[in-house]
């Protein structure tokens, strides 16, 4: 099953919960990024974006230029994204 959240993230909100505590990336500074939305943003696949180039996508801007991506880039009230949660239904039994 795949649930969204009610309300949209904000850039504030995107930033304080992947970034704050790391939880995603655990003991690394870096993180990998696929997909063809890159290519949008002219980068490429598998790309490694430290802490304050994620900070700066989150917000808006273009993680190597600085351009701004978006109309509203830089306001932490903007909406970021949606987050997405996929989780198995009750009935679903797990084999060893």
């Amino acid at each position: 099953m795949l649930t969204f959240s009610k309300k949209p993230m904000t850039a504030g909100q995107a930033i304080d919960y992947y970034l704050k505590d790391n939880y995603y990336q655990k003991n690394s500074e870096l993180g990998h990024f696929h997909g063809k939305g890159l290519e949008h943003l002219g980068l490429g696949d598998g790309k490694l974006l430290n802490k304050e180039d994620f900070k700066n996508m989150l917000l808006g801007f273009h993680p190597e230029t600085g351009a701004p991506l978006v109309k509203n880039a830089g306001d932490p009230d903007r909406r970021a994204g949606m987050d997405a949660t996929f989780s198995a239904p009750k009935s679903m039994s797990i084999l060893d």
